[in-house]
């Protein structure tokens, strides 16, 4: 502005909409945030210069529990600018209600402020979800519980399946799928409604009825039999053979013509045989192999009997087959033709081995080297360099795989061969000279790793070297310079200088200017100058032997006759980084970080207790599972964001022979959860102990892991119950066996029941019930203790004793005599007669 001299200028400051005045300085002072300012009797040159600041605003955000509001924490807001909020419920909730300024806007993801002009709250409340789970079941069962099960998200729900007596669970199907006759299923952290249903079927059994060559049984096959039914068979040999026995469930019950199974509760067998002269051959295989058939094989006498040997893996082999203790080799078939004797034959089994070859050319090595492998075993190899070297190839087989710093063979099933190569490394050094001089040598240049390299500066005639750097860094104006011991690339640059004015061309912090420092400019020559911000800065000003010429970008000294200066001076960009962490772990520091331009920002993400981290992604890039991280030399806004996966630990559950342990097998279970097992004996069989992580916790029904941090076994074992019959007898007989007989569960038991001589069986209570006079007893597939008692009564007979006219016997008619007594009869004639006769049994006895 032109002011005549003596005259007065007054100055009007007003900020823009959203701003404020922070300065006005004066020639240098600072005269305050004032709007006007007025020169007087000017009498000189002046400066004045105004500064302003943006207004800002506070959004107070308040997320409740089982959510967040992003970004966290307290939002400060830049008059006029939007600022964005998305409302993130847990896994397991949902957004309730999301309040601005006091008032209600529903259950909302996401909420903007537009052109802020004042201060906002905005709070957000989250509730949890809620499922259904529809349990039914058919009939001849239950499911527990039953009918519309609520169950909160992310909560686990049981069910236990049960079938009637005389059924079985036929099938459970969740969500439509069907998850077989499983005795309980538990939905573990429910995200969704889900269905079961429970079906069941009436338990059908089968008698395998079998009978050898040269006989018969009826019905025979496999016969289905209702659970509860009876099924009888019988068993006719044909012509010349006898029956030689009849074998019901692995119990042979003798040369019997028929055989019943009554109240049938489980699957049986029974096979009849019959006999003509026959030879055993008695055949084995040791581990690794089978013999077919194996055991002691029944032959005829004069037939021929073959037999197979095949080892039972891909990575086993016949080692020997001995007939007779007679070696026949590594044979697969061997007969016994027209057998005549008793025979035996043993088969044995080895393991196959294999080699890989491994070979390391110079510059690294191979780990492990050449060796033998168990087939089918994998075999991990480990390539590794040595210092200035790396890997050129890995071949194996013959073929290449790259330079792979591993390789492992899977599943050896043959010989193998790897081999691995190396090169050295080989770096470059740009060795270049400015005008007026040389450097030797020159150009991009190739070095060994590990070799030295030197160089030699040389100025033209009437110049004088300047100066070299390397590496960025001024050396001073040295005749040479040696790179020792190359590991890297380099650059070495030299420049060279005449007798000049100096023009001192300096630059602040954040940028440059170029030519910079005492610049020489040949007499009369014209001198430019590019002023550019560093990377994070713009340019200032720009002042020119003490007088400032503005935020220029080039100043050019025309015609220079004397030295010069030219100062620059620039202005810090800052950025932004936004570190945001997930559920069930933290990043830190957190939320909008400010980072001056060029400045390193590290960042620290831990893991909740049971949690790991999952992956770290910056600028929308996985940079993996990291610990750390660090922006290094920040030159624009950045985001990080930490998500975490909850730790998975397995228990290995299993159950021994007749029982069950639900769930079973290898069960995955989330760090924290707690896992229940459900231990089951079998039909007649009872708990006999059940070990956790190698420790006896006796004979329990269910046992829960709480809150797992590791790895489990359990492991359950049952044992047969048994059970006991009081068998007893009156007087008069007995019973056999008698006492208290113990009786394996599932087992029948036949008692016989014996009158004395002159006593007769009266009764036989079983269980507090009369079976009536029977001679003997069965107990069938017996499940609990039973009583059984035998009474018995004395015969008694009657002697029918009669007189004719003229006489009486004494006692007379039917006259009762308990077997074994004696009975007296007298008989005397009446008066007049004589006793002519008595007559025992229709024999005379003459006049007794």
């Amino acid at each position: 502005v032109s002011v005549n001299c003596g005259a007065t200028q007054a100055f009007t400051i007003t900020p823009n909409a959203c701003f404020s005045i922070a300065d006005v300085v004066v020639d240098g002072v600072s005269r305050g945030a004032v709007s006007s300012y007025t020169f007087t009797n000017v009498t000189a040159n002046h400066t004045i210069a105004m500064s302003f600041a943006q207004l800002s605003y506070t959004i107070v955000t308040s997320p409740g529990s089982n959510g967040t509001i992003y970004p966290p924490g307290n939002a400060t807001v830049a008059c006029g600018n939007d600022h964005a909020f998305s409302i993130n419920p847990d896994a397991c909730y949902h957004v309730a209600d999301v309040v601005v300024d006091g008032v209600s806007r529903g259950a909302l993801t996401s909420y903007t402020f537009t052109n802020v002009q004042a201060n906002h709250t905005i709070a957000a409340s989250f509730a949890i979800n809620v499922y259904t789970i529809d349990a039914s079941a058919g009939a001849n069962g239950t499911i527990t519980p039953s009918g519309l099960q609520p169950v909160n998200c992310g909560d686990d729900q049981t069910f236990a399946i049960a079938a009637a007596s005389c059924h079985h669970i036929l099938d459970v199907v969740v969500d439509a799928v069907s998850r077989g006759a499983v005795g309980s299923y538990t939905f573990t952290n429910v995200q969704a409604n889900h269905t079961i249903a429970a079906s069941f079927a009436i338990n059908v059994y089968t008698i395998d009825a079998s009978a050898g060559a040269n006989g018969t049984i009826s019905p025979s096959g496999l016969q289905p039999v209702n659970c509860g039914d009876d099924q009888t068979f019988t068993i006719a040999a044909a012509s010349c053979y006898h029956i030689l026995d009849v074998v019901v469930d692995a119990v042979s019950r003798g040369a019997v013509g028929s055989y019943t199974f009554t109240n049938v509760q489980a699957n049986h067998t029974i096979a009849a045989s019959f006999a003509i002269n026959t030879y055993t051959i008695d055949a084995s295989a040791g581990f690794g192999g089978t013999i077919s058939p194996d055991g002691l094989v029944s032959v005829d006498c004069g037939d021929d009997q073959t037999f197979t040997i095949a080892p039972s893996a891909i990575c086993l082999h016949i080692e020997d087959v001995v007939v007779d203790g007679v070696s026949r080799g590594a044979v697969s078939t061997y007969t016994f033709s027209n057998v005549t004797t008793d025979h035996t034959i043993a088969a044995s089994f080895a393991f196959n081995q294999y080699t890989i070859t491994a070979t390391a050319g110079p510059g690294g090595s191979i780990d492990p080297g050449t060796d033998t492998w168990p087939c089918n075993s994998d075999a991990a190899f480990t390539i590794t360099p040595d210092a200035c070297y790396h890997i050129d190839d890995v071949v194996v087989d013959g073929v290449s795989r790259g330079a792979v710093s591993s390789y492992t063979f899977l599943n050896v099933y043959a010989d193998h061969t790897i081999a691995a190569s190396f090169a050295l490394n080989t770096y470059t050094i740009d060795a270049s000279a400015g005008a007026h001089g040389t450097i030797t040598p020159n150009g991009l240049l190739p070095v060994n790793c590990g070799d030295d390299q030197a160089f030699t500066i040389a100025p033209a005639s009437c110049y004088h070297i300047d100066d070299v750097v390397v590496d960025g860094v001024s050396r001073g104006a040295v005749g040479s310079y040696a790179f020792d011991d190359v590991t890297a690339d380099h650059t070495i640059t030299a420049s060279f200088a005449i007798n000049v004015y100096t023009i001192d061309a300096s630059a602040g912090a954040g940028g440059s200017i170029s030519p910079s420092g005492l610049g020489p400019v040949n007499c009369g020559d014209d001198q430019a100058f590019s002023i550019a911000a560093a990377s994070c800065y713009d340019i200032a000003d720009v002042v020119v032997d003490g007088v400032s010429r503005g935020a220029l970008s080039s100043y050019t000294f025309l015609a220079v006759t004397s030295n010069h200066t030219i100062a620059a001076s620039f202005s810090l960009n800052v950025y932004t980084i936004d570190a945001s962490a997930g559920a069930h772990g933290t990043i830190s520091p957190s939320g909008l970080q400010p980072v001056n331009c060029g400045d390193d920002q590290a960042f620290a993400i831990a893991p909740a207790s049971c949690y790991s981290i999952s992956d770290v992604v910056v600028d929308g890039v996985s940079r993996g599972a990291v610990g750390s991280y660090t922006f290094l030399a920040v030159s624009a806004n950045h985001t990080i964001t930490a998500s975490f996966a909850l730790n998975v630990y397995t228990i290995d559950a299993s159950a021994g022979a007749q029982g069950t342990i639900s769930p079973s097998g290898l069960h995955p279970v989330n760090c924290g959860d707690d896992q229940a097992f459900t231990i089951a004996p079998a039909s007649c069989y009872s708990i006999s102990d059940v070990v956790v992580d190698g420790v006896s916790r006796g004979a329990l029904g269910s046992y829960t892991f709480l809150a797992v941090a590791t790895n489990h076994t359990i492991a359950a074992s049952f044992s047969l119950n048994v059970f006991t019959i009081d068998a007893s007898a009156g007087s008069g007989g007995v019973i056999s066996p008698s006492g208290l007989v113990a009786v394996n569960c599932g087992s029948d038991q036949t008692f016989s029941i014996t009158p004395f001589q002159c006593s007769v069986i009266a009764d036989v209570v079983v269980d507090g019930v009369s079976r009536g006079a029977v001679g003997s007893y069965t107990f069938t597939s017996v499940q609990l203790n039973h009583t059984i008692a035998a009474s018995f009564s004395q015969i008694v007979y009657a002697i029918d004793a009669s007189a004719g006219p003229g006489g009486s016997i004494s006692p007379s008619g039917l006259v009762s005599v308990n077997c074994g007594n004696n009975a007296t009869f007298n008989i005397s004639a009446a008066p007049c007669y004589h006793i002519a006769s008595v007559v025992v049994d229709g024999v005379p006895r003459g006049a007794v």
